[in-house]
């Protein structure tokens, strides 16, 4: 689908970006941060375990434990956002590596979060995790593996969040999804916004935002213990000209 880019098309209004974790914002919302006036960000799984635990991408990352990597990474989000208005805000809520499985009072601090947002914030705009990576059926991904083809598919608590904060929101509420990196060198994320608008009963209008590439990529190069570990083969994302020029945003609309 083509798509016309646009400066910034949401200037005006008030907006939350409703990021899992602490990157989220920068490495898919730059055309929105690159307003002046403030933008609230607000980061799901800022939860710390106790005692401390060692998670799977702690190890990646070469973390010694969760307190360090959560240390890290809050250090991390605070000096990508050094030289900004913008509000950084994050929530108690572990990230899946912590935990065996989801609890209901996970979905219900996403909740209450976006709705004290909203009432505080009339006409404001809330930008959610659009679900973008590759989708096929399990017997084809299976496959891919076996074959060496396998590719980056949408992240389960992205999908996690949008579906929670979208369950939050009235039907006088104009989500707005976001196109996610890394996730989108899997796969566009088309077809989430199409399935997650039929669903919700509202029209995906597609709209693109230029992005300066340069700035991006200094804020990005800000998450040292991430830059690694989420770049695509042969190249960085801290590097401007591996990323994409148009950010890509839907507006649900009724």
């Amino acid at each position: 689908m083509a798509v016309a880019a646009s400066p910034n098309p949401f200037s005006d209004a008030p907006v939350l970006i409703l990021e899992p974790h602490f990157d989220d914002a920068a490495l898919s919302c730059a055309s929105l941060l690159e307003r002046e006036s403030p933008i609230d960000v607000l980061t799901v799984f800022g939860g710390e375990p106790n005692p401390p635990v060692r998670g799977h991408w702690d190890e990646i990352c070469g973390f010694a434990d969760s307190r360090e990597a959560l240390a890290a990474r809050r250090a991390e989000q605070a000096a990508a956002f050094a030289r900004s208005s913008h509000r950084l805000a994050s929530l108690p809520v572990l990230e899946r590596q912590y935990v065996e499985r989801r609890a209901d009072s996970d979905r219900s601090a996403i909740a209450e979060a976006v709705e004290g947002w909203a009432a505080r914030n009339s006409g404001g705009l809330v930008a959610l995790p659009a679900g973008a990576g590759w989708q096929a059926p399990g017997l084809v991904r299976r496959l891919a593996r076996l074959v060496g083809r396998d590719r980056i598919r949408p992240h389960p608590e992205h999908v996690f969040v949008r579906d929670a904060a979208l369950s939050a929101l009235g039907p006088e509420w104009t989500p707005l999804l976001y196109e996610e990196l890394p996730y989108l060198t899997g796969g566009t994320a088309d077809r989430a916004a199409r399935e997650v608008a039929a669903r919700e009963d509202r029209r995906a209008t597609l709209v693109g935002a230029q992005v300066n590439r340069e700035t991006k990529a200094r804020r990005i190069a800000r998450y040292v213990s991430q830059v690694p570990q989420i770049s695509p083969p042969g190249g960085r994302l801290d590097d401007p000209s591996v990323l994409p020029a148009i950010e890509r945003f839907w507006v649900l609309e009724r």
